[in-house]
């Protein structure tokens, strides 16, 4: 967890590991990433690839707070970690440029007849839009559980080749039992409570918990109340398939 207050700057820099910042609660800040500000606002998605400048500044009156995940692990291990800072940017973009460049499900940029070659072209993940989406999809379909995942626009692929990000809500009054899978995963929740079981242990949960669960573990989650849940979820399957373990 990171926390800014009113004011604070955090410095520019960059490094190897790849990090989304999922906003927990405040609002009035924003990061700037390779010259592009991207607002942060509760249950965005804020990703700063590697080797990609960023830096983050709040203008508002209260605290912001904001869950990191990185594959730090897996690069500090492969030897390939490294971090450098430097001045702060000058900015060149529009606030959210990407987010509005991208935000027509099915529609790319074609500039100049070239579709652009950046591999991580979205930058912002907005909250409001992706429960907006699961509560659309939730309205026509009987699942207790409604999932979608995070992906790059231009290719459809994950955000990252080592993690994995998606959302998922959980219907009023019902219970689900996750498919095994090999990957490790975490669980923010954003709005409801209810409980969780990992192989037959039982923790119960409210929103701003985060969660988490080794591979291959048996999960089930049970949603007792009359509001529906909201997680988001990250896991490493991407680097899992890639491997062919997954």
């Amino acid at each position: 967890m990171q926390l800014i207050l009113p004011g604070e700057t955090a410095p520019n820099h960059r490094h190897t590991p790849n990090a989304v910042r999922i906003i927990v609660e405040g609002k009035g800040a924003y990061t700037t990433v390779n010259g592009e500000p991207c607002k942060m606002e509760r249950g965005d998605l804020i990703l700063t690839p590697s080797g990609m400048w960023h830096e983050h500044h709040h203008e508002g009156t209260e605290p912001i707070v904001w869950l990191d995940i990185l594959d730090l692990p897996l690069i500090y291990n492969l030897e390939g970690s490294w971090a450098i800072e430097s001045d702060l940017q000058r900015v060149h973009k529009t606030r959210d440029k990407s987010y509005s460049d991208y935000s027509a499900a099915g529609i790319v940029p074609n500039i100049g007849f070239k579709r652009t070659e950046n591999k991580t072209p979205m930058l912002r993940y907005p909250w409001a839009k992706t429960k907006s989406c699961l509560l659309e999809m939730a309205s026509d379909s009987s699942e207790s559980i409604i999932q979608v995942s995070y992906i790059d626009p231009e290719n459809g692929k994950s955000l990252f080749p080592s993690i994995g990000f998606g959302a998922l809500m959980i219907k009023n009054g019902q219970s689900t039992t996750l498919p095994d899978r090999t990957t490790p995963c975490i669980f923010h929740v954003l709005e409801g409570s209810g409980s969780m079981t990992v192989n037959n242990k039982t923790v119960n949960f409210t929103d701003k918990d985060t969660l988490s669960a080794p591979g291959y573990s048996k999960i089930e989650f049970k949603n007792s109340t009359e509001e529906p849940i909201f997680m988001l979820i990250a896991d490493e399957s991407p680097l899992h398939t890639h491997l062919n373990i997954f």
